[in-house]
């Protein structure tokens, strides 16, 4: 009796052993069958649906995406049947609340341009996130961080202007040959043919029309004031072989002193009243303007004039030793560094900020925007999808789905974690 109660004892121990190696197993191959649901569920498919395909975009594997309640969810996936035609692609739909009829089917592609990358990364509402913290730091702060760096500043624009007008001229002569022959090339291709006779039909009448009325009263007031007695008489003692000469030149000097800027400052305002008029004429030509615009665009297209200036400014700024020199002693110097430790710690806060807004915290982690941008740059994933869009009841339905492409281009719906579960995306 003692021995058969050991018996006992002893085999619920070994089953208990037991129980303990396989639970483990057991309860992970359970937990892999409902991943496997979850992930793929081609394994529950309900219907199977056939739209025509012109030029063959749907691949097999591609999953079709509705939005269902405000949510994307990944209703149906497309299929490889070998009993479809070669314009046709097969979806095996699997959702129990939508039927794949009234739905019309629109191809999306992420091609991994970087504009597609920024509007992953900052859409809209992210976008007016980020722009309110910076509004709010800078309204904080804004104004110290100009008063601080506005010496700087002003000490920078006086000390590199005169470095880049040297370099400018240094280098204007190192390519002056060069610079001869483009605008020889300039003035006969673009100047003689065409600004010359513009500036005859076009701006010299503008001018004249202004200008005019306001030079002729101005010479007729100095001609009223200048002496030809006081010019000749003192042009006749010049040539005669008198000590005292230059008396024209005395009497130039007195009359423009004493008469001619008088005149002028009394018609300051009539002039620069015909000189606004002038401009504004000038401004509103359209045969001006064209011309103008039509230079321009060949100066812009002009590969060696771009090049030319692209060397100018290159040796003029990038390669000016003494700019240099004099930017890093105003930059690097005491005064700035305390400046840049000041202000940093201000703006740091809304920088790590702006950062967990597009890459994640260590509390939420990884931002579900910048998981797609991993997804899609990194492991070429997500790349190709389909998304069906309802069809409106007032709408007929065609007897025929024919798959069409996207205009407008959006990310992709969900995003895949670590622990093959779904993000959806409420928007």
């Amino acid at each position: 009796m003692h021995s058969h109660h050991y018996r006992i004892v002893g085999l619920g121990v070994w089953l208990l052993v037991i129980a303990g190696v396989l639970g483990g197993p057991l309860q992970q191959i359970l937990h892999l069958t409902t991943e496997a649901f979850t992930i793929q569920p081609l394994l529950s498919a309900r219907t199977i649906y056939t739209i025509d395909d012109p030029s063959q975009l749907a691949k097999p594997g591609l999953p079709v995406f509705a939005r269902t309640d405000g949510i994307w969810k990944q209703c149906g996936v497309v299929t490889d049947d070998s009993d479809s035609n070669e314009t046709s692609c097969t979806i095996h739909w699997y959702s129990n609340h939508l039927d794949a009829k009234k739905h019309k089917f629109v191809f999306h592609r992420n091609s991994g341009r970087l504009s597609e990358v920024i509007s992953t990364l900052l859409p809209p509402q992210k976008r007016q996130q980020i722009s309110n913290r910076l509004n709010e730091t800078f309204e904080r702060y804004g104004q110290e961080f100009i008063n601080d760096m506005l010496p700087l500043v002003q000490q920078t624009l006086s000390q590199a202007a005169p470095e880049i007008e040297a370099g400018i001229r240094v280098a204007a002569e190192r390519h002056q040959t060069e610079i001869d022959e483009l605008l020889e090339r300039w003035k006969q291709d673009y100047i003689d043919p065409e600004i010359i006779p513009l500036a005859k039909q076009e701006l010299l009448p503008i001018v004249r029309l202004h200008a005019q009325p306001v030079a002729e009263s101005i010479g007729r007031e100095l001609w009223d004031r200048a002496s030809l007695w006081r010019f000749g008489w003192r042009a006749a003692y010049d040539k005669v072989p008198l000590p005292k000469r230059n008396l024209v030149q005395q009497e130039w000097e007195r009359f423009v002193e004493d008469d001619a800027v008088p005149v002028f400052e009394d018609h300051t305002e009539e002039v620069v009243a015909a000189i606004q008029r002038t401009l504004s004429d000038i401004a509103s030509n359209q045969n001006i303007r064209r011309q103008l615009s039509n230079g321009v665009s060949k100066l812009a297209n002009d590969e060696e004039t771009r090049q030319l200036l692209q060397t100018l400014l290159r040796e003029a700024i990038l390669e000016n030793d003494q700019l240099r020199v004099a930017l890093e002693g105003i930059w690097k110097s005491e005064r700035a560094n305390e400046l840049f430790a000041k202000n940093s710690a201000r703006i740091e806060p809304v920088i790590r900020q702006i950062g967990e807004d597009l890459f994640g915290s260590e509390a939420d982690g990884i931002n579900p925007d910048f998981a797609r941008v991993l997804r899609t740059q990194i492991l070429g994933k997500d790349r190709m999808w389909l998304v069906a869009i309802p069809i409106e009841s007032s709408t007929s339905q065609p007897s025929k789905q024919v798959l069409s492409i996207a205009r407008d281009w959006m990310p992709y719906p969900l995003v895949y974690t670590t622990s093959s579960q779904l993000l959806e995306e409420k928007k």
